[in-house]
């Protein structure tokens, strides 16, 4: 298996994770190198959450803000070799419906770096 298809199925993988009704966080973790450096692009200059903690503590933010965000289905996904792109969906047929451009920068099997920019609503969570 190539490190693109590999790469690609853990991105799957984690998918599956995010789009379960109760998302468990322990199984997101092991997606996640601990030192992940995640990039929220929104309408205010990027902001960046320099490790998995950082980026769990923004994320539960964001469902005590908007718990509609939390429904997420990927919809588009490739690969090149340690990165893979995606979109997905969130919030689908709610006022909030938006996608996502997600980057994801692998190594060792692991998610150490991710961008995410917002599609199609300008609206900012926290």
């Amino acid at each position: 298996m190539t490190n693109t298809q590999a790469n690609t199925d853990t991105i799957r993988k984690f998918y599956d994770v995010l789009e379960a009704e109760d998302k468990d966080m322990v199984a997101l973790a092991g997606f996640l190198d601990e030192d992940i450096d995640f990039h929220v692009i929104r309408p205010k200059p990027m902001r960046t959450y320099p490790s998995r903690d950082a980026m769990f503590a923004y994320l539960a933010k964001v469902q005590d803000v908007v718990p509609e965000d939390g429904d997420i289905k990927l919809e588009q996904i490739g690969a090149d070799q340690d990165y893979v792109m995606c979109i997905h969906r969130e919030a689908a047929g709610t006022e909030r419906d938006h996608r996502h451009v997600m980057i994801y920068r692998m190594g060792d099997g692991k998610i150490v770096e991710a961008w995410e920019m917002t599609l199609g609503n300008d609206m900012d969570e926290v």
